[in-house]
Parts: structure tokens; C-alpha cells; sequence
């Protein structure tokens, strides 16, 4: 299976997240490629990426809002790679 994705935006009056998801569905191994990318304005720091290294990072959200939000575009993410990934081989 090539690439497959979806974008949607989340948000209201105090922060708008932008998610996209991208997936080549499972192929056993390694093989496979899979991304979540989670972007967003800069709101007087309200939300903040901090990247440890190569391998990851924090997001740190400051505000219930802003929490909300960002719930809802992880939520989001997640379904949406499983239903583009198909189901599972193990």
C-alpha cells in the first residue's frame, strides 16, 4: 500500500492544532512508514514543543482550553491511523 493521509484542524477561540497523519499500513517490519505531525501558532506560549533529541520530545500545553484541544486532535489521530493502517497482523 503507498501513503495514506488526512489533515484536520482543531480549536477554537483560544488555540487552533493542526494534526496530520500519514501511514503506508502495516508491512510487517520495519518496512512500514507512519507519521503524526501536530502543528500550531504560537499562543503566548500556551502551547510549547521541546525537542529532547532525535528520538522525541514534550509538548508542554499551558490552559484547559488549550488541553481540550489538544485531546481532541490526539483522539483524532489515533483513529484515523488505524483506520488508514487497516487492521492489525498480530
Amino acid at each position: 500500500m503507498g501513503m495514506q493521509g488526512d489533515r484536520k484542524s482543531f480549536g477554537g477561540l483560544a488555540i487552533t492544532v493542526d494534526v496530520t497523519v500519514e501511514t503506508s499500513g502495516f508491512e510487517g517490519g520495519d518496512g512500514s512508514q507512519h507519521a503524526v505531525t501536530v502543528t500550531t501558532p504560537d499562543y503566548s506560549g500556551a502551547v510549547v514543543f521541546e525537542p529532547a533529541d532525535a528520538s522525541g520530545g514534550t509538548i508542554r500545553i499551558t490552559g484547559d482550553a488549550e488541553l481540550d484541544t489538544m485531546i481532541a486532535g490526539l483522539e483524532w489521530a489515533a483513529r484515523r491511523l488505524r483506520e488508514l493502517a487497516g487492521p492489525s497482523p498480530a
